[in-house]
């Protein structure tokens, strides 16, 4: 057992080595036991195969004593191996760790340590991990006690207890990791064992599971100990890492050291259309807890159905539901299946836990806003938009009947707990009750009687819900206030306005007692119902009831609360809102919890102008950047603080100086410099910063408060001397490097959008009015009008054209020699980026579909449509390209690739 930490070269650690493979081993371990069988030590077979790089072991006291006492010394051993690797110079080229069981755990720490402390010399070795193989590492920390067993056999009981204490730092590391690994931009690889050692599986399928998607954990027919010891080159777990490393470290006789490898060669004539894709908005439509409270599943924006185990904060199931909106997402009573609809007219169901299709209904002429799961599971009731319900039947998959139940659009329904009644709530005002074997109708509640005349606007129903016992229903208005109908009388006993704005989603505690009510007023209201004023027999005016609160405040968002559930348990409730998060609320306040489809919230990114770097933006005030090629994160910026420097002012003066170093609100627009090595960057703290690409550090340049609102687009000049700047209605022209700055303002309402002309003697901008203006010397000439909005402007290659697209159905050509439209091309779907090819006769436009639309520019028609990224993204960047984008989808999970190459 090694005393002291050391690193072992293995095979081909030479200075001129392309890459770096390092093996590290876990408790009781050693640098060289660990990895060998009696016919293979398979690092330096590995070392073997892959020529170009160095294998190395590490080597570092792990055995029970040091384990012993009231601290893990998990940190400051991932502190000694930082310095130990720094020393030996890796971090230089591409790495990947190869780990066997708690070594996993140190890996972890030591990239937790590199992106938390922010030491340089870490940082640079995080940013070189390329992968991470995981050899028996419990990755999801929900078996500890496993380990402890394990370790009970082999270990004094002082060591296991220590352990056991430091299980929650175990969960915490995890957790990070998970939560991370897109930001730390490398793959990685798992396998688990299948025979016990002694009486217990160690690391099963479940405590291997990292919980990123697209990684599924392999299982492997050994124990704790020989997972780690293939006995040849033919065994599956050499075989994968073998394949594994082939993807990540660059080919034999490759430009040495990070950041210097150049892709795949390619045909000098070959040209690519690359295109970078970031998720669609994923606001929240609807939110289910499953009738054993323990998933909770989610309808988006952008198509999906997600399913989380709030617990631990585990996305465990995404599926690609419709090509449309997810309105609405409901369980079977068995929690077997989901049941979805969406603004694409469908309704579908779904098996769970696999995510696979079952049954698919379409004929519909209209959204599909509302669907709800019979108790007993016979039957599926539909509502939209168009003011009809449809019911389905699930043996037979048939439409039992469909009827146009309402004279508005439908916006919920709800089956009672009997099954034997459907309500369907619309903007007519009324609440309509069926049979759903027949469709009979058995009540229609007007809820507009309520209100004053001139005010029956507010009585719309946007949501219903029946209580638990059957015994009522429960009505939210577009004007905030909720109804409870008696379902024997079919009166409507209580009524008082809960909330400021519109109630969009109400769900019932399981003892039928309270509600909870969801609120464009971005807050989560809970209400005893007994608290709601009592109606007379005549009806109440709501402009009659008193002001006191009915309900308490359990959460607050940053977006409308589309949807609340509230768990069969009745320990929490559940809300979803446009602010792309979901809030879980419970008794005891301390399970509170967040959930986040997407930990990025990606919303602009750029590719450098060779086509090496990618630089994202997000609303979670950070910037980074990616190398494309090996796929590697290089540096992140987020948070803000405040730097003291010394700034040189000449003739050998120095001025010391505060600014701010980091990222105060959301990221909006960024750009790179034409040479590729400074981004400019804005957002919503109104500050425009300069980085260096190289480092991510914030240069001097950096203008604090330098617009009266959130900057929403720049762009640099072709010469690079000059930034163009729009927040508002105001467009800046800043010198990069002195600061000297020239404002104007259009007249045409908020800035859309800007663009530099090639040779960089002007800048066009399309504001709200629709008017192209062209600025010359920063004096305005009008172009033209568009009559639909622009979202993106480019000029062509020769600055002779400029084009303008955005949501509406056509991208639209100005000729800016004549002042006149030229063209316009019909693009379904709308368009998000635009490219010209280095000659320009290829004009390439990206829908919101993810198809990318080629015209030839000579006759302004379409020549070809590329199908590029999936619908559930949009396009973030487009370029034409030499080479392709090899490898990118390990650079981040939350990113979408694609390269065509074209003719």
């Amino acid at each position: 057992m090694p005393t002291t930490a050391e690193l072992h070269p293995i095979a081909g650690c030479v200075p001129s080595r392309q890459a770096d493979v390092i093996f590290i081993h876990g408790l009781d371990g050693d640098p060289f036991g660990t990895w060998k069988h009696d016919a293979l030590f398979w690092p330096e077979a590995l070392g073997l195969d892959h020529a170009q790089a160095g294998v190395w072991s590490l080597g570092y006291p792990a055995a029970k004593t040091e384990w012993n006492g009231s601290a893990m010394p998990l940190a400051d051993r991932a502190t000694n191996v930082l310095a130990l690797l720094d020393a030996h110079g890796i971090g230089e080229r591409p790495l990947v760790f190869v780990v066997h069981s708690m070594g996993g755990l140190l890996v972890k720490q030591m990239l937790r340590h590199a992106l938390q402390y922010g030491d340089p010399a870490w940082q640079r070795i995080s940013r070189a991990t390329a992968g991470i193989v995981f050899l028996a590492t419990p990755n999801s920390g929900s078996r500890i006690a496993n380990w402890m067993t394990f370790f009970s056999l082999a270990r004094a009981s002082a060591a296991v207890k220590d352990l056991e204490h430091n299980d929650a730092g175990l969960r915490d590391l995890n957790l990070w990791f998970r939560n991370n690994v897109h930001q730390l931009g490398c793959r990685v690889l798992v396998f688990y064992e299948k025979l016990p050692m002694g009486q217990v599986v160690v690391v099963d399928e479940a405590s291997s599971d990292p919980g990123i998607p697209n990684v599924v954990p392999i299982p492997l027919d050994e124990n704790h100990a020989t997972i780690c010891k293939p006995a040849s080159a033919r065994a599956l777990q050499y075989l994968k890492v073998k394949r594994f490393l082939e993807d990540l470290l660059p080919a034999p006789g490759a430009a040495a050291g990070t950041g210097a490898l150049a892709p795949p060669p390619v045909a000098p004539t070959a040209t690519y259309l690359c295109n970078v894709g970031g998720w669609k908005r994923n606001e929240i439509n609807a939110v289910a807890w499953s009738p054993c409270s323990r998933y909770l599943a989610a309808a988006s924006d952008d198509g999906t159905i997600r399913v989380w185990l709030p617990a631990c904060k585990d996305l465990i199931l995404t599926i690609h539901a419709h090509r449309g909106s997810v309105k609405s997402v409901c369980w079977s009573p068995g929690a077997d299946a989901l049941a979805s609809c969406s603004t694409d007219g469908s309704a579908a169901t779904w098996h769970f836990p696999d995510g696979r299709q079952i049954d698919r209904w379409e004929g519909a002429d209209d959204w599909a806003r509302s669907v709800a799961w019979a108790r007993e599971g016979g039957f599926l009731a539909c509502g939209y938009a168009n003011g009809v319900v449809r019911v389905f039947y699930i043996a037979d998959r048939r439409e039992r009947w469909r009827l146009a139940l309402h004279q508005g659009r439908v916006r919920s329904v709800a089956i009672s707990p009997s099954g034997r009644m459907l309500a369907s709530g619309a903007t007519d005002a009324t609440v309509k009750i069926v049979e759903p074997s027949t469709g009979t109708l058995i009540a229609d509640i007007a809820v507009g009687a309520l209100f004053a005349a001139g005010a029956t606007d507010g009585a719309q129903v946007l949501c219903v819900a029946w209580a638990p016992s059957g015994a009522q229903l429960a009505v939210g208005t577009v004007s905030g206030h909720v109804s409870i109908i008696d379902t024997l009388t079919w009166r409507i006993v209580r009524s008082r306005k809960l909330c400021r704005d519109s109630i969009l989603s109400i769900a019932w505690s399981p003892d039928s007692r309270s509600i909870a009510c969801g609120s464009a007023d971005r807050s989560v209201l809970q209400a005893d119902v007994g608290r709601i004023d009592v109606c007379g027999t005549r009806g109440m005016l709501f402009g009659l009831l008193g002001t006191d609160s009915a309900g308490t405040r359990v959460a607050a968002h940053l977006g409308s609360v589309r949807s609340v559930d509230w768990s069969a348990d009745g320990y929490a409730i559940a809300s979803g809102s446009t602010d792309e998060v979901i809030r879980i609320s419970t008794k005891t306040v301390l399970d509170n919890a967040e959930l986040h489809a997407h930990q990025l919230q990606l919303r602009c990114a750029a590719l450098s102008p060779d086509g090496r770097d990618l630089a994202t933006g997000s609303i979670g005030r950070q910037v980074m950047l990616f190398r494309m090629h090996p796929p590697m994160h290089r540096w992140s910026l987020e948070g803000s603080s405040d730097v003291m420097e010394s700034v040189s002012m000449g003739k050998g003066e120095r001025v010391v100086e505060k600014r701010r170093q980091g990222l105060d609100e959301y990221i909006r627009c960024l750009a790179w410099s034409p040479d590729g090595k400074w981004l400019v960057v804005g957002g919503d703290d109104r500050t425009l910063r300069v980085l260096e690409a190289d480092s991510g550090r914030v240069s001097h340049y950096a203008l604090t408060d330098c617009h009266e609102r959130s900057i929403h687009c720049v762009a640099w000049s072709p010469a690079g001397d000059r930034i163009a700047s729009c927040s508002g209605s105001e467009l800046v022209v800043w010198e990069v490097f002195n600061g000297v700055r020239q404002r104007r303002r259009a007249a045409g309402g908020d800035i859309l959008a800007a663009a530099w002309a090639p040779a960089g003697d002007r800048i066009a901008t399309v504001a709200e009015d629709g008017q192209l203006v062209l600025w010359t010397r920063l004096e305005p000439t009008t172009l033209g009008h568009c009559p639909d909005e622009v979202a993106v402007l480019s000029w062509s290659p020769d600055g002779k054209f400029v084009v303008g697209a955005g949501p509406g159905a056509h991208a639209r050509v100005w000729d800016t020699a004549f002042g006149r439209m030229v063209a316009e091309i019909p693009v379904p779907g709308g368009v998000r980026t635009i490219a010209w090819d280095r000659a320009g006769a290829r004009l390439a436009l990206a829908s919101d579909s993810g198809a990318v639309h080629i015209v030839a520019t000579g006759t302004w028609r379409q020549a070809g449509e590329v199908a590029s990224l999936p619908w559930t993204h949009r396009s973030l960047s487009l370029a034409f390209s030499s080479a392709p984008l090899t490898g990118a989808d390990a650079v981040c999970a939350e990113l979408a690739f694609s390269s065509v190459a074209l003719a």
